[in-house]
């Protein structure tokens, strides 16, 4: 059960990370256009 919860976090920290570099290149995307 531990071991469940500790891959879960593992998961939803890489999956808030990739949002964060996700939405840096739409603005980088939407800069370079400007």
């Amino acid at each position: 059960m531990l071991f469940l919860e500790v891959l879960i976090r593992k998961f939803l920290t890489i999956d808030r990370l990739t949002t964060c570099a996700i939405t840096s290149c739409e603005i980088a995307t939407l800069n370079s256009i400007n």
